[in-house]
């Protein structure tokens, strides 16, 4: 039995939406680390990567190809690597670096439409600083995002959560002593999962 043209054209919309699927995760780090980015699954067949591409989307929304099939096309190439797994890697890194980070495969026959697999990953960073003025200690950790903030951010010294002079506001924490801290951690919880991250300070006087 023959099938009507749009029975057709829809079964090809529905074969085309099934042939792309998406896997979505976060990673947070603190600035200055080093952070791995995977792809779950690979294109069969490749060398060097060469059907993966990273699309980087930062909080302006603008989007910046960083690897086109296993060519790195970055501005800031000295920072970004590529693993044999085709993992991208950021050196050292920095608030701007916060987005979303697309691992697309292609199709070895055409790269018009993504292959079945297509991996983002929500990159945060962490920015922890003390500052020292007459007698009193200020330390603020903050967390940076292209998205709304869904961390909860405190601050700890040896497991006791800090209540003197808090200022807690959205992605950010700040705590000021005049004694001084002695083991300063800040904890960074994701809401929905209250998955913790642990960032620790030295404690003062050993800087």
């Amino acid at each position: 039995m023959a099938q009507l043209p749009w029975i057709q054209g829809f079964l090809f919309i529905i074969l085309q939406l099934t042939a792309v699927t998406a896997e979505r995760t976060s990673v947070i780090k603190r600035a200055g680390d080093e952070v791995m980015m995977s792809c779950s699954k690979l294109t069969d067949g490749q060398r060097k990567c060469s059907r993966t591409t990273w699309i980087f989307t930062g909080s302006g929304r603008s989007t910046v190809e960083l690897v086109l099939l296993g060519q790195i096309k970055s501005f800031k190439p000295n920072r970004l690597n590529l693993t044999s797994k085709c993992s991208l890697v950021i050196k050292k890194v920095r608030e701007e670096d916060a987005g979303s980070y697309d691992c697309q495969q292609w199709k070895p026959e055409n790269t018009e439409t993504p292959f079945h697999q297509s991996d983002i990953i929500d990159l945060s960073v962490v920015n922890l600083t003390e500052q020292k003025e007459n007698h009193s200690v200020t330390l603020s950790c903050s967390v940076v995002t292209s998205d709304p903030c869904r961390y909860k951010v405190q601050w700890f010294d040896q497991d006791v959560n800090i209540k003197e002079s808090p200022s807690e506001s959205g992605c950010s924490a700040t705590v000021t002593s005049s004694s001084g801290f002695k083991f300063p951690q800040c904890k960074v919880t994701q809401t929905g999962t209250n998955e913790e991250f642990t960032f620790s300070l030295q404690p003062s006087g050993e800087k």
